[in-house]
């Protein structure tokens, strides 16, 4: 192991994010590259944070370890205390790389007053190496080490999201079906770009997106032909299908014929 101080990392830039500063009214940040190690506690919870392809609820008592590489984007509201590094081949960059995305705090207060002290000594002393500043911060690393290695993994965490994002767009589209649903709108909605959130959805429901829609305009517009004598071209309509060629097209690929016939068989099932 390389034990000279060229093999510790440098901070870059740390203190106190609003995210609300920075980004006003919006309410999720633009994707980005990670090209440091960014590590952050927030200071409350609410928001989400992304992180390649997991999402994880930002909470006080869990702090957040991006590394370079990796494409981040955050959900508001988020604030925290935060100490950025640039990477190197030194072994704590190697300790850094090695950390997973998210870690549980159990002695948050502790992790906090250290990071007001880092914050406040680098302020003090920022223009050169600064000893004490640099021990504070390789004792952050070393708490974050071993906590790390007795956490559970946090991609269990941020599937359990992901999941719970998928389940609220399916109750959206059991509520909506009717009306004209994108697949950006629901990628949108779940804060996934649009080729992730579909083979997400994919993986969680064992259909498309598309599919799943459209099964539940087929079985509404199934039920409305079976207990109602409201015209076909209305049935498409307040089934979500722009029109009645389209809709009978689908409809006989999904069930094998057309919606009159299918009415028709319903009534002769009559005794």
């Amino acid at each position: 192991m390389n034990n000279d101080l060229t093999s510790i990392p440098r901070i870059i830039n740390l203190g106190l994010f609003d995210f609300r500063l920075k980004h006003g009214s919006v309410s999720c940040s633009d994707r980005r590259l990670v090209r440091a190690f960014e590590i952050e506690l927030p200071v409350d919870n609410g928001g989400l944070s992304y992180i390649d392809e997991f999402v994880y609820p930002i909470e006080n008592d869990r702090i957040i370890c991006a590394k370079p590489g990796q494409w981040r984007k955050t959900k508001a509201p988020f604030n925290c205390m935060y100490i950025h590094v640039l990477p190197n081949d030194g072994e704590i960059c190697k300790i850094l790389t090695s950390l997973p995305d998210t870690i549980k705090l159990e002695n948050c207060d502790s992790f906090r007053s250290l990071f007001y002290e880092i914050i406040a000594e680098y302020t003090r002393n920022s223009h050169s190496f600064n000893l004490l500043l640099y021990s504070k911060f390789l004792a952050l690393i070393h708490e974050l080490h071993t906590k790390s290695n007795i956490d559970a993994p946090p991609t269990v965490r941020g599937r359990e999201v992901a999941v719970k994002a998928i389940e609220e767009v399916i109750n959206y589209i059991d509520e909506n079906y009717m009306n004209k649903i994108t697949l950006s709108d629901l990628a949108e909605m779940s804060h996934f770009s649009p080729i992730y959130f579909h083979k997400l959805f994919y993986d969680t429901t064992g259909v498309t997106p598309y599919n799943y829609i459209l099964d539940k305009r087929i079985e509404k517009a199934k039920q409305l032909l079976s207990i109602t004598n409201i015209p076909i071209s209305d049935i498409a309509a307040c089934c979500g299908f722009t029109d009645q060629a389209y809709f009978g097209k689908v409809f006989k690929a999904a069930t094998g014929t057309t919606p009159l016939k299918f009415r028709k068989q319903m009534n002769e099932m009559y005794p």
